[in-house]
């Protein structure tokens, strides 16, 4: 079989992750065993085309969500082109087969004034080690735009307090150096004294867990969400969401998106401009209520609200509003949104019933949800606005 050496050469010659050569080894075991069940065969470099379009068909039926389909072809297209490369064989027959177009939503990053609220809201963080450790990584992911697997893997030996920098490890173990202001390096030499009182010198990484042992993926992750949770309703509160915001904050005041790309790590601009969906949304918003010819071009967005059964209290009424306003980062052409809040079925739990109507050049785009509050109901419209209208947007940029 020539999987295994097809992972040692994604290690020792492509330089990959150990998390991603795990990926590909998961998803080649996984069209394995499919091919096994299908040919009675287990050697999946004598497999044909209609056996890789099987295996699709099968996982566009489970649970499987478009990325992950398409990082599963992904993987045996790779593995093909190896065999290929060594003369294994002639023809590939992951040839011709392509992605799944998907849509992609904008990452909404968090706003200057929620993270200015989570970092003043000094009660949130415990007066101990741990609660210092833990401001100080979501300090370094705010103000270093560092991914969740570079902040895992700083060791002590990576501070240089003399030039005031940090050196992070990246993709393909990449490496880059990332200045930090005066605040952050005192912040990094008062924690590295009580990591060192606490836990000694013994284990080189720079964050510890309250046992002494190296952070994971998973802690990281949790221990962001639960912070941000306490200052931000939105959806996504992840490591990954404090990168993105950094990035639009960067980009915001001022900064020069080929200075972004270096600090983020990535290899073309293409990729940092994932990031920056907010601020040139932003800007765009900017110019529009700026330049003169097209400020009498610019549709301004109108909310209309109607209820039925009730009578809504001002703070359903500004959540609605606010929730709703969010929508023209996505598509500035919104002209009203009718809003219909109704209640039915009273002994019934989910008795609350929304309707929205986006009124937009060409077709209105409408979504009715129900739900046991109409904040739950506003919030499920407006995910499914925002899916909407970027399908939308894409049919236009396809014509």
């Amino acid at each position: 079989m020539s999987i295994p050496k097809f992972l040692q050469y994604l290690q020792y010659e492509k330089n990959y992750s150990p998390k991603t050569i795990e990926s590909y080894g998961a998803d080649l075991e996984e069209f394995q065993k499919f091919y096994l069940s299908e040919s009675a065969e287990e050697d999946i470099s004598n497999s044909q085309k209609i056996h890789l379009r099987s295996y699709l068909m099968s996982l566009s039926k489970s649970s499987f969500s478009e990325r992950s389909i398409n990082r599963k072809i992904s993987s045996l297209k790779s593995y093909y082109k190896y065999l290929l490369k060594i003369g294994e064989m002639k023809a590939s027959p992951a040839a011709g087969i392509k992605t799944i177009k998907h849509y992609n939503e904008p990452q909404i990053p968090f706003s200057e004034d929620e993270l200015k609220n989570l970092f003043e809201k000094k009660e949130l963080f415990p007066d101990n080690f741990e609660g210092f450790r833990d401001r100080l990584i979501l300090e370094l992911f705010y103000q270093t735009g560092m991914r969740r697997s570079e902040l895992i893997g700083l060791k002590i030996t990576d501070m240089d307090f003399h030039e005031k920098n940090i050196k992070v490890t990246g993709k393909r173990n990449k490496q880059r150096i990332i200045p930090l202001n005066d605040n952050l390096l005192k912040q990094l030499k008062q924690y590295i004294e009580l990591r060192q009182n606490q836990y000694g010198n013994e284990d080189p990484h720079l964050f510890l867990t309250q046992k002494g042992k190296p952070f994971y993926d998973k802690l990281v992750y949790n221990l962001v969400n639960s912070y941000l949770s306490h200052v931000s309703t939105k959806k996504k509160k992840s490591p990954h969401i404090l990168r993105h915001s950094f990035a639009t904050h960067m980009l915001n005041h001022g900064a020069e998106l080929n200075a972004v790309k270096e600090l983020l790590g990535h290899s073309s601009l293409s990729a940092t401009q994932v990031y920056t969906h907010g601020s040139i949304e932003q800007l765009k918003k900017v110019f529009n209520q700026a330049h003169p010819r097209e400020q009498k071009n610019q549709a301004i967005m109108t909310i209309n609200l109607q209820t039925v059964n009730f009578n809504a209290k001002n703070g359903l009424e500004e959540y609605v509003e606010r929730k709703l306003s969010k929508l023209e980062q996505y598509y500035d052409k919104i002209i009203a949104v009718q809003v219909n809040l109704r209640v039915e079925n009273i002994p019934e739990k989910e008795n609350k019933f929304v309707d929205i109507k986006l009124e937009v050049p060409g077709d209105d785009i409408v979504v009715k949800k129900s739900g046991q509050s109409f904040e739950e109901c506003i919030d499920l419209s407006v995910d499914t606005l925002k899916k909407l209208i970027i399908r939308k947007k894409e049919k236009i940029t396809d014509r």
